[in-house]
């Protein structure tokens, strides 16, 4: 003989087995969401690292190709310009005359 009656030892089971899978899907959860920011702040940091990398190339690239003689910018100079926005001509502009 059991010592309580079967129907309350039913009751206990499923609830263990509602308790467990909550506590199995908040876990899950959390874990998701841990990845997930992770993953983004790593691709966040590896595109600024690149968006810097590429405005740094265009700013030198700017500075180098800029003509002391008549203060034109040659055609380089241009589409950097272009590419890069007025940053690139002011940051450019900038290091020619030793300003940084």
């Amino acid at each position: 003989m059991l010592p309580l009656p079967l129907h309350e030892y039913v009751v206990v089971v499923a609830v263990d087995a509602a308790v467990a899978a909550a506590v199995a899907a908040a876990v899950d959860a959390a874990v998701a969401a841990a990845v997930a920011a992770a993953v983004a702040a790593a691709v966040d940091a590896a595109v600024a690292a690149a968006v810097d990398a590429a405005v740094a190339v265009d700013v030198v690239d700017a500075a180098d190709d800029y003509d002391d003689d008549d203060g034109a910018w040659d055609r380089h100079s241009r589409q950097n310009l272009t590419r890069g926005s007025v940053m690139v001509f002011q940051a450019a502009r900038c290091h020619h005359y030793h300003c940084l």
